[in-house]
């Protein structure tokens, strides 16, 4: 049901999880420069996961783990093949 209290949070939850998130995230960007800004992008996956096994009780199976070592080994690589040479 669509009340003004419904519609009141649903301009929130867009107002504060989308617009004031990519403000903050370009704010950081300019502080700290994209590369390093990618590579924080590059962890939210593997942190969101682990978040959720810690606080939501969320149990991993077997294509849970091959997903968690791709993902980390996608940050390794990140990581070490994107230094530039100056």
């Amino acid at each position: 049901i669509w009340d003004f209290r419904a519609i009141g949070m649903f301009i929130c939850v867009v107002l504060v999880g989308t617009v004031a998130a990519f403000y903050c995230f370009f704010e950081g960007v300019k502080l700290i420069g994209p590369g390093k800004a990618s590579l924080f992008v590059s962890i939210e996956p593997l942190m969101a996961t682990i978040f959720t096994v810690m606080f939501m009780g969320a149990k991993f199976v077997f294509v849970d783990y091959i997903g968690l070592a791709c993902i980390t080994v996608m940050l390794i690589l990140l990581a070490v093949g994107g230094e530039s040479k100056e």
